[in-house]
């Protein structure tokens, strides 16, 4: 374990190797946890449930086809009808290539659990709740 002035040091050190990584290569430097890691070395691309997101990263130089899930993070079905799960998701794409045309390759697009999807190759999307009164 470590002391409070220890771990106030350590994460200082970290927040400074943070910003100087992000400096020098700009967002091509992208963490993920060990479990994304481990998935996407086994199959190129990765689902990271956070604590109200999924996030999806295809590091493949391919398309890849994903089945929105029916459960996802404990805020879905606190925030669902009776713990229901979701009937609709916004599915939107963070980075990566343009596909549609535009130079950002922005999009949010209203998907539903059980639906296949096309995640590009080289993108990171994140699938949250539609929020309420959208």
């Amino acid at each position: 374990t470590f002391s409070e002035a220890e771990f106030a040091g350590l994460r200082e050190l970290f927040k400074r190797l943070i910003t100087w990584l992000r400096g020098r290569f700009g967002e091509a430097v992208v963490f993920v946890t060990s479990s994304e890691l481990q998935q996407i070395r086994a199959r190129g691309w990765s689902q990271e449930t956070w604590s109200s997101s999924v996030r999806l990263r295809n590091y493949r130089d391919e398309h890849v086809q994903f089945m929105v899930p029916a459960t996802g993070p404990p805020s879905w079905r606190e925030n669902g009808a009776a713990g229901a799960a979701p009937t609709s998701l916004l599915l939107r794409r963070l980075s990566g290539p343009a596909e549609t045309g535009d130079e950002t390759g922005d999009e949010t697009r209203v998907v539903s659990p059980g639906e296949d999807v096309t995640l590009d190759a080289g993108t990171e999307y994140e699938l949250v709740l539609v929020p309420e009164g959208a």
